[in-house]
């Protein structure tokens, strides 16, 4: 019912407040130098080198409908782009956990992304927005994704982080979001490279993280696989340059 909805959503408002309040809380108690990003909070400026990236629950429509494919969010970036990040998947009972240059773990258990070389054989994940505002972009969209299913073994999509968690652990090939932000990609981004993938905007270039804290709302696409899949992506995705960028 329409009344039963509403409540669901006021749950969601609710709990990604309480989450991000406790997760702003634990960082500012432990790193009070380091700047923090959270929806609630907003920008919270410290002037210092490290930012804090959170998305208390990314999958939301997932979570106020009760489907168990959300998860909870937190990046480090520094200078040099993400640092560090976890990802919770609450439901499934699992933690995922990288840091640069020493590996990414789900449970503790090492992680290494798909040995998979040919797109015929993939399973990949494509994250699919809604634009109401702008209905142009959706049916520029549509001819990519269908040439990304005519490639591939199978396409699937829950627009959530469950999604990516698949590609990390190597049971997806890779995945790809046109309509994203900072916090959607913090996290997933260092825990899909200490995996084996490559990790870039959508058409295959480096994700420029400066100034994060001035950027919130900016959009941030992506295009994630291992490095042969990537490249065969991108190949694809290329001949559509001129007309969806």
């Amino acid at each position: 019912s329409h009344e039963r909805r509403e409540d669901n959503y006021q749950i969601l408002a609710d709990s990604c407040s309480e989450i991000g309040k406790l997760m702003v809380g634990a960082i500012q108690s432990a790193y009070p130098e380091h700047n923090i990003i959270e929806e609630n909070a907003g920008a919270i400026d410290n002037g210092g080198s490290f930012t804090w990236v959170i998305n208390p629950i990314q999958g939301r429509n997932n979570f106020a409908n009760g489907l168990p494919h959300f998860g909870i969010l937190v990046g480090l970036l520094d200078d040099s782009g993400p640092l560090a990040g976890g990802v919770s998947l609450p439901l499934f009972g699992e933690t995922y956990l990288a840091e640069r240059w020493k590996g990414a773990t789900c449970n503790g258990a090492r992680m290494v992304a798909s040995g998979e070389t040919q797109l015929s054989n993939a399973l990949m994940s494509y994250v699919i927005e809604g634009h109401p505002d702008d209905t142009g972009f959706t049916d520029r969209e549509m001819p990519i994704i269908r040439d990304i299913i005519l490639h591939t073994g199978n396409l699937r999509t829950s627009n959530s982080a469950f999604d990516t968690m698949q590609v990390a652990k190597g049971s997806y090939s890779a995945i790809m979001n046109q309509t994203s932000r900072t916090r959607d990609n913090v996290a997933p981004h260092i825990i899909l490279v200490e995996s084996g993938c490559i990790y870039t905007d959508f058409w295959g270039r480096p994700i420029d993280y400066t100034k994060p804290l001035t950027r919130l709302e900016s959009n941030f696409s992506y295009c994630s696989a291992p490095a042969a899949l990537h490249t065969a992506l991108q190949t694809l995705i290329q001949e559509y340059a001129t007309t969806l960028k």
